[in-house]
């Protein structure tokens, strides 16, 4: 064996590896680099968006984190984000930014989802601002009348259906606040469904825990009846979170800080009398 011959075959060999890891180092740094070049990249979130303050344009939702005891029994509350879709409800020119009362109903129903599902309840909504509960009462349009959301809500188990809403009254600007409505019990279709305290109790949590204090009105159907609350089958209510035609009202409506501390409020309304239940 040609002991030189050999040495120049490995040198040979070793210098044609060592071109071919150059050349591929290089190349892999290039492909890299092609990635990057012209654009930064932004992580993508994969956390859900949801109306902020009321006017439809889209945050990070925070986790609602709530460390006191679940509510037992698996209660459901059904949320009703009042209005919708071609339905803008009332607002119309109250808002410069073309803010209206369906924008505001979905923001507070979706903060009252997350603190309901905090303290333990299940939560079903009959529509996110997207798509809606179907039933056999869907005439396929989109508008979703109260006559379909009646019938979504009794073809669901659920304990309570709550309604948001925005009220207004156009002769009198200084007309303002909260007002609930419930069921009065001369009711076929409710049978110990205590539409009454559980009203107060939300009535309660938000004159206790709000500030100010807007000190909300409860009335029955005798004052005004509404169908989703005359012909659903379990317990519930339509709340009129404040007036758009009421100047302090409608600026306290598309605040982000005034809407937790409303939504928390009704949470926390109704977190008290069912866990009474217990």
């Amino acid at each position: 064996m040609n002991f030189k011959k050999n040495c120049f075959a490995v040198r040979a060999v070793a210098g044609t590896l060592c071109v071919l890891m150059l050349l591929s180092g290089c190349s892999k740094k290039n492909n890299e680099q092609s990635t990057t070049d012209g654009a930064e990249t932004t992580p993508v979130s994969t956390e859900t968006a949801v109306p902020a303050d009321g006017i439809g344009r889209d945050v990070t939702v925070k986790e609602v984190v709530d460390n006191r005891p679940k509510v037992k029994d698996g209660y459901t509350i059904c949320i009703d984000p009042g209005h919708g879709f071609v339905d803008g409800g009332c607002g119309d020119g109250i808002w410069e930014d073309g803010t209206l009362e369906k924008d505001v109903n979905l923001a507070v129903a979706n903060k009252l989802k997350d603190d309901l599902t905090a303290l333990g309840f299940s939560v079903v909504m009959t529509h996110d601002g997207t798509t809606f509960g179907k039933t056999s009462a869907d005439d396929g349009n989109q508008i979703f009348n109260p006559s379909e959301r009646v019938a979504y809500a009794n073809s669901l188990d659920i304990d309570y259906y709550v309604s948001i809403h925005v009220n207004s009254y156009d002769k009198n600007p200084d007309t303002s606040g909260i007002r609930i409505y419930y069921e009065n019990g001369n009711n076929w279709r409710k049978v110990n469904t205590n539409d009454e305290a559980i009203a107060q109790s939300i009535a309660d949590s938000i004159e206790t825990e709000m500030d100010p204090k807007p000190a909300p009105q409860i009335f029955d159907q005798t004052t005004a009846s509404y169908q989703v609350v005359r012909e659903t089958t379990v317990a519930a209510s339509l709340i009129e979170i404040g007036f758009c035609t009421n100047p302090t009202d409608a600026a306290n409506m598309v605040n982000d800080e005034w809407q937790t501390e409303l939504s928390q409020a009704i949470a926390d309304g109704l977190y008290t009398y069912y866990t009474a239940l217990t």
